[in-house]
């Protein structure tokens, strides 16, 4: 049994998903999960949580808002010290043998600190691991996240990206593209084509949402907002994984 300290970004569901979805794949092991706000939230229902301020990452009409960004990078700034003592004393009682990272900031670099084996687990370093033939219109958007990652995501001793494409990787860069990674619950999940459309979002910020899902022609099961109430066509559900899998199989499609 090896003990892992696994650092997941707070911002969204996806990160901690593809955490639980890791230690639930090996229970030999112990896991302590280092996350906050959504993260946390996810993760603590099956596995030890340490809730340890992160950088977010705000999003405002399905856009990144670079403003409150960058004033929550600022916030961590300052808070730095005081979080790399609480994650130092947290290695100190865990005793961890290795530490994963899934686009995390503080785990690698105290793991760095200590000596202890880190391995970077995430899609975002598809940007800074693979090279890319980038559209010129786009490039600004590119170097923009290709110096947040190596500025603070990128002191892991090895990198696995999750990706549906494989580009090729950088000359040096001590990287392996994987597939993404499904959970068991899922692929236990026989799919079939049922009457209702499956709505999902993730970060609760378009307004204009609940308009464009009236006018869908069929009954409509909205998660991400985690509530119980019909409103007209709409059927808005609580967070659940199974009741959300067991919708997604037998939908029709998927907003």
């Amino acid at each position: 049994m090896a003990r892992i300290l696994y650092g997941v970004q707070c911002t969204g569901h996806g990160h901690a998903v593809r955490g639980l979805t890791i230690a639930r794949h090996f229970r030999e092991h112990e896991f302590l999960f280092v996350s906050s706000w959504m993260g946390a939230d996810v993760l603590r229902s099956e596995f030890a949580v340490l809730d340890c301020p992160q950088p977010e990452s705000p999003v405002h009409r399905h856009r990144l808002s670079l403003t409150a960004t960058l004033i929550s990078a600022l916030k961590m700034r300052t808070m730095a010290g005081q979080i790399t003592r609480r994650l130092q004393e947290a290695f100190d009682r865990f005793q961890p043998d290795v530490t994963i990272s899934d686009y995390e900031h503080f785990v690698p670099f105290l793991s760095r600190r200590l000596g202890v084996p880190c391995l970077s687990l995430d899609h975002q370093h598809i940007i800074t691991a693979c090279r890319h033939q980038i559209p010129w219109r786009q490039l600004p958007g590119y170097l923009g996240a290709y110096y947040a990652i190596r500025t603070h995501f990128n002191l892991a001793r090895d990198y696995l990206v999750i990706s549906f494409f494989q580009p090729p990787t950088r000359p040096g860069v001590r990287a392996r593209i994987l597939p993404p990674l499904l959970r068991d619950t899922v692929l236990a999940r026989q799919p079939h084509t049922g009457d209702h459309v499956v709505a999902y979002q993730g970060y609760t910020t378009f307004d204009n949402f609940f308009t464009f899902l009236k006018h869908i022609p069929s009954p409509v099961r909205v998660y991400g907002f985690d509530e119980e109430k019909v409103d007209g066509n709409l059927q808005f559900k609580k967070k659940s994984e199974a009741g959300f899998l067991d919708d997604l199989a037998s939908c029709r499609y998927v907003v």
